[in-house]
């Protein structure tokens, strides 16, 4: 589904040691990481924290980062910046 629409997808590793980079000071969850990416929030974190939110659910579910294109490849379908990825990949979920 993702080769067809030109968007690139991958699954999350989302073991237990990453965990620990989303548990906050003041609230049991921040979704600022603190881990090597800082202030700026990274995909695994906000995959982890999200999780946090099903994980005893029995339903798949998918982490789906927005983030605009910062530079573009030879050959990418997506211009540099906000281009609208992941929509292709979403409406041919839906499709199918």
């Amino acid at each position: 589904m993702a080769k067809e629409s030109g968007d690139y997808v991958w699954p999350l590793p989302l073991w237990d040691e990453y965990e620990a980079a989303i548990q906050g000071t003041f609230a049991d969850l921040t979704n600022i990481g603190t881990g090597a990416t800082g202030r700026y929030g990274g995909a695994i974190e906000g995959g982890m924290f999200l999780w946090q939110f099903r994980k005893e659910l029995d339903c798949p579910w998918a982490h789906i980062d927005i983030a605009p294109s910062m530079t573009s490849a030879p050959g990418d379908e997506l211009a540099k910046g906000a281009a609208g990825a992941p929509i292709r990949l979403l409406i041919r979920f839906i499709e199918e």
